[in-house]
């Protein structure tokens, strides 16, 4: 049984009155003696005092033994807690509710830089706005009477340059009737660094001119930034897994993705380049890689995909460039020959009419060779133009014109089963061109229209004028930014195959060999859109239709032209004076001569230039008054010959004749300073009149 400390003095008391009480009536009845009686008094207060004083040391060192034991764990407490808080990696505080700090780790007083004692506030500490959101966590923590609730708030504190954020986490306590805050600082700086990197990282890639995602391979997809969205016209939801991040080809290829996730099981990129159709059905191009990635035992794929359309389009056109260049120059060496053999045809006819004009039949079947031979001339002119600009006067056309023009041609070629849907603006600018060069760009697309529709269809011509706008410019680098008319010419017929749409162009390339077809029709409509200024884009779906879409730019009148003048007369005139022509091409120098002669002038032909340079560098050639020379001749050239003529000083007129003119021939002519330029073949009456022109004009300088 345990006593308390109020029973034991109540004890006491009890039996400390009753010994007083009773403890000398007790000695009287027992002891008569009164010295005897008097010891036994003194002995009874001994005895009194030896009692009390054991039963004082009883209770003495029972509650001292008490009180140091609950010092000792007091202490042990004390020290296992300064322990913990010294091993602790938080920074642990004790502050006053008046914020001032009375007790802190070395942890805390490390990172805040303090020692104790001090006067400061904690939340002075820190730079605001956290010191008021500190000192506003602390208010409200005091207002609130619950000792289980922790107030949590992030504070940055700047030291010797460098940031360092930490959790604050606020409890209220109590001790000995006394609140006191306890504040535990946990250090987060490099979990908000992490974080910025995150967030910088996400930036960064949101920022780029590529899709990009990260995706578990086999799991849900982690990031994708809206670049890639865009590409794939999808939502963030739409795109659970990294297979749903790749091109539409591929999401419906099992073959693909089989080959996809072989090569990442050997830890490989793959790499495709897609092909998809846009809102217009034309081609778009994306480069797709698919990295696999592992990090702590878990794998990961990083999806990247690129729009390459602008890449690929343009590597194909300057591909298609090297090939048009080197069949243009293939093509304009052999118009230069072809040139001359028509030039001998045309003039050995125009001598024939010229004989035998009198005799109707004859004259007749002539006459259509005649035109067979400029119908030649002009499909030569036609594979050349490509390097040609003076394919006619170039005036402001009115399209609207050309087009009622093209559509009267075309009638009576095209079935009745096709139907012509004619969508024009009627109030259009006019495009400064020649009119025969938008006549034939017009003309031949239309038939090539009419020509895919062979079970009948509708041919629909729709003109209009747009602005060139970012993607227009994008898809036709060779545009300027501006207004342009676009020509849309589109049919319902089979449509072109894409394995062949790349070569269209091309001279000579056809689908309707044995049937009529030339294959230079589209090579010489993209050539004349190009000498114009303008730009040409095809658009086909298979069994659909075509669509072929010419932007021209609109006429403005700061655009001055440089039309070539071409001199029309009725009669030929008519000299005396002595020609002398140099030409390697025996049969085309011969025509030439008999033309001239039939003229009246006296003709002398050399066919061999090394001669020729031989007569002039003798001085045999005072007394011509016209040199006509060939600019294409074996060894010896015609600038060779003009020049040593110049050299032997010899003030001679010149005619250079080439079978191809353009702006070449028309600078090393204007070098040479030449009086006149004559394209093979020529009629008899364009021969004429040039002599006659270039004689005149010099006889005038002469005089002067």
């Amino acid at each position: 049984m345990k006593l308390s400390t109020y029973r034991i003095v109540i004890i006491y008391l009890f039996f400390a009155g009753l010994w007083i009480a009773l403890s000398d009536e007790i000695l009287h009845r027992f002891i008569t003696d009164s010295n005897l009686l008097t010891l036994a008094q003194s002995v009874k207060g001994f005895a009194f005092v030896f009692v009390t004083g054991l039963l004082l040391y009883f209770l003495v060192s029972r509650y001292v033994y008490a009180l140091k034991k609950s010092y000792q764990q007091e202490q042990k407490e004390r020290e296992a807690r300064e322990a913990v808080w010294r091993c602790s990696s938080d920074g642990i505080l004790g502050l006053s509710t008046d914020g001032t700090i009375f007790s802190a780790n070395e942890q805390a007083k490390n990172w805040l830089d303090i020692s104790l004692p001090m006067e400061k506030k904690f939340w002075d500490v820190f730079q605001d706005p956290y010191c008021e959101q500190i000192k506003n966590g602390i208010k409200e923590l005091i207002s609130i009477d619950r000792p289980d609730y922790v107030f949590s708030i992030y504070g940055r504190l700047q030291k010797r340059e460098t940031d360092y954020w930490f959790e604050i986490r606020l409890n209220k306590s109590s001790y000995d009737t006394r609140d006191f805050i306890i504040v535990t600082l946990h250090d987060i700086t490099e979990k908000i660094q992490h974080e910025k990197e995150v967030e910088l990282l996400k930036a960064s890639f949101e920022q780029m001119d590529v899709g990009i995602a990260l995706a578990r391979r086999m799991g849900n997809v982690i990031f994708v930034n809206e670049k890639l969205q865009k590409l794939l016209n999808k939502q963030k939801e739409d795109l659970v897994t990294y297979k749903d991040c790749l091109c539409v080809p591929c999401e419906k290829s099992d073959s693909c993705f089989q080959n996809l996730e072989e090569t990442l099981d050997k830890e490989k990129v793959w790499r495709k380049i897609c092909e998809v159709k846009g809102d217009d059905h034309s081609s778009i191009y994306r480069s797709l890689d698919v990295c696999p990635v592992s990090y702590k035992d878990e794998h990961f794929v990083i999806v990247i995909m690129k729009d390459i359309t602008q890449q690929i389009l343009s590597e194909k056109r300057l591909s298609q460039q090297y090939r048009m260049e080197s069949l243009g120059y293939l093509a304009s060496g052999i118009a230069h020959d072809f040139n001359n053999i028509l030039g001998a045809i045309l003039g050995h006819v125009d001598l024939i009419l010229g004989e035998y004009h009198d005799h109707k039949n004859l004259v007749e079947e002539v006459e259509i060779i005649r035109r067979a031979v400029l119908r030649g001339r002009d499909m030569t002119s036609q594979v050349v133009s490509i390097s040609r600009e003076n394919g006619g006067d170039q005036i402001p056309v009115d399209i609207n014109n050309v087009i009622n023009e093209v559509l009267t041609l075309i009638k009576p070629k095209i079935s009745t089963r096709i139907k012509v849907d004619l969508d024009v603006d009627k109030e259009l600018p006019k495009v400064l061109a020649s009119p025969g060069k938008i006549n034939q760009i017009l003309l031949n697309l239309c038939l090539n229209a009419c020509q895919t529709m062979v079970q009948g269809g509708t041919l629909v011509i729709k003109v209009e004028v747009i602005n060139a706008d970012e993607t227009l410019l994008a898809r036709h680098p060779e545009l300027v930014p501006g207004k342009y008319i676009r020509m849309i010419v589109s049919d319902s017929g089979a449509g072109i195959d894409p394995e062949i749409m790349e070569h269209i162009f091309e001279p000579f390339f056809t689908t309707r060999r044995g049937k009529g077809g030339s294959g230079i029709g589209l090579y010489v409509v993209r050539s004349l859109v190009t000498s114009l200024g303008g730009g040409i884009s095809v658009y086909s779906d298979l069994g659909k239709g075509t669509r072929f879409c010419v932007y021209l730019p609109v006429y403005s009148a700061d655009i001055e032209s440089k039309p070539l003048h071409i001199p029309h007369e009725e009669e030929i005139p008519r000299g005396k004076e002595k020609i002398l022509i140099v030409d390697d091409e025996p049969m085309l120098a011969g025509i030439i001569g008999r033309l001239l002669i039939k003229l009246g002038y006296q003709v002398r032909i050399v066919n061999n230039p090394r001669v020729a340079k031989e007569l002039i560098e003798q001085g045999l050639v005072s007394d011509y008054d016209l040199a006509i020379i060939d600019n294409i001749m074996p060894e010896i050239t015609g600038e060779d010959i003009i020049r040593c003529l110049q050299e032997k000083g010899f003030k001679i007129p010149v005619v250079l004749t080439s079978g191809m003119v353009n702006d070449e021939i028309i600078e090393k002519g204007n070098k040479l300073k030449v009086s006149a330029i004559l394209e093979k073949p020529c009629t008899f009456s364009s021969l004429g009149k040039l002599v006659r022109k270039v004689l005149d004009e010099n006889f005038m300088k002469e005089d002067i």
